[in-house]
């Protein structure tokens, strides 16, 4: 396990940074309200998570009932979320967590046939154009014929974004995601991550031909990304304002490359049994 990777620095501090805050948590039940709606996970479902991260949703997956393979490449992140694990009220489901890095071969400990493969808020973002095309192929292999791929990417175009970043005279921040080359993303501690922005249609294009996008919406074009998180906060009036314009965007694709981020689900196109695992 590599214990230097640049999440590691943001680990203990990520749940207060983001998952508590109150745009972060907003922007998640958005998410959830979606998953939630999946004819598949209507009942007990075998879901695989990229970039887990500390755990939230995997936790929330496991009480709803599934079980949850939960990955990260971050060993901070991992800890954190076993820590969480283990303070967790009983669940119905289970979770187990394990190292993967995106860029190497399926891990140990996949299961075979899973029902739907899940990555929130920008995990995939980590990744060049080639290293997506790449880590399709191999999920394909170990999602059901006719499964579910749902991904949370951080798009080309953030709206609340640009106008932030244009107020403080600052045009080069406004518009970085949209260029073709990969920001720089400070964490902390000096620590830095190379990020990759995708409009919608780039990422059909990159799951191709393993995968057909049956959904498209925005999350986060009225909830600001998390750290602008302090302006709405101490607003609460503002803040369900926002919540209410959010929730009556679900199903409006044509913003989803104007938010923080946008949801896509996507529609295995395998027809033939996934691989075998032990």
């Amino acid at each position: 396990m590599n214990p230097t990777v640049p999440f590691d620095a943001v680990a203990q501090a990520y749940d207060q940074q983001f998952t508590r805050s109150a745009t972060g948590r907003l922007q998640r039940e958005r998410v959830h309200r979606f998953i939630e709606t999946m004819p598949l996970l209507k009942k007990p479902a075998r879901v695989l998570e990229l970039n887990c991260g500390t755990g939230e949703d995997a936790l929330w997956l496991a009480r709803k009932g599934h079980q949850v393979t939960a990955t990260d490449n971050s060993a901070g992140m991992l800890d954190a979320a076993r820590e969480k694990f283990r303070n967790a009220d009983p669940l119905h489901g289970s979770v187990r967590f394990l190292h993967y890095d995106l860029n190497g071969p399926p891990a140990a400990g996949w299961q075979s046939s899973y029902d739907l493969i899940f990555s929130n808020f920008g995990g995939l973002n980590c990744l060049d154009a080639s290293s997506i095309q790449r880590l399709s192929g191999k999920l394909v292999q170990y999602l059901r014929p006719g499964g579910k791929l749902v991904l949370v990417i951080m798009g080309r175009r953030c709206l609340s974004e640009q106008l932030y970043f244009l107020s403080k005279g600052h045009p080069q921040k406004a518009f970085r995601r949209k260029s073709k080359q990969p920001v720089t993303v400070h964490l902390a501690d000096g620590h830095e991550q190379l990020t990759w922005y995708y409009r919608p249609g780039e990422l059909d294009h990159l799951l191709n031909p393993h995968f057909r996008r049956s959904h498209l919406e925005p999350v986060g074009f009225f909830l600001p990304p998390s750290y602008l998180d302090h302006r709405v906060a101490r607003h609460p009036r503002l803040l369900r304002l926002l919540k209410r314009l959010e929730d009556s965007l679900q199903g409006w694709s044509l913003l989803a490359d104007r938010a923080d981020h946008y949801l896509a689900e996507f529609t295995s196109l395998r027809q033939d049994n996934p691989v075998k695992t032990a």
